[in-house]
């Protein structure tokens, strides 16, 4: 059995589910900034954020809290269920 096939036997479901809203949220986030053509640091400051946070949130690394989906819907005036959709 490889690696791959391993790890994904030893998560849980929710565990996989987590990686994906965590991915799918850093690639609407870029989609989102890029469609303003806003920086990651102009982001940070509208939103509320660090510069770190934002990182963070774009390479797919973190958990983010509902408080900071709220924040980044609010900065780019869009439903927080845009965030965690998958897009096409």
């Amino acid at each position: 059995m490889g690696i791959v096939e391993k790890l994904r036997l030893e998560t849980t479901p929710a565990e996989r589910l987590l990686v994906k809203w965590q991915y799918t949220i850093a690639s609407n986030l870029i989609r989102l900034l890029d469609q303003r053509g806003m920086t990651q640091k102009e982001f940070a400051h509208l939103a509320g954020l660090t510069e770190a946070q934002v990182t963070n949130l774009l390479t797919g690394s973190p958990n983010p809290t509902l408080n900071t989906l709220a924040k980044i819907s609010a900065a780019l005036k869009v439903d927080i269920l845009n965030l965690i959709d998958a897009k096409p």
